[in-house]
């Protein structure tokens, strides 16, 4: 467990240094919760309906794939 948080913690800062993370991430960045990206979605979304814009939302779900692929 201490070897993939320390992996993890490296990974982190070296993409946030080099700014290759976009600021629409929101999943594995410690400041950001994906709480508060659900908060900004629904915001946009309820922006764009009271101004009479339609939306169109497509949920896609990856968990499937990633429970089948072999991870030896």
């Amino acid at each position: 467990m201490f070897h993939e948080k320390l992996i993890c913690d490296s990974s982190n800062t070296h993409l946030e240094i080099k700014n290759l993370i976009n600021a629409s991430q929101y999943g594995i960045m410690e400041s950001r919760s994906c709480q508060t990206k659900l908060i900004a979605f629904f915001d946009k979304i309820t922006g764009l309906l009271d101004k009479g814009n339609s939306a169109d939302i497509v949920y896609v779900n990856f968990s499937k794939a990633f429970d089948t692929a072999l991870h030896d």
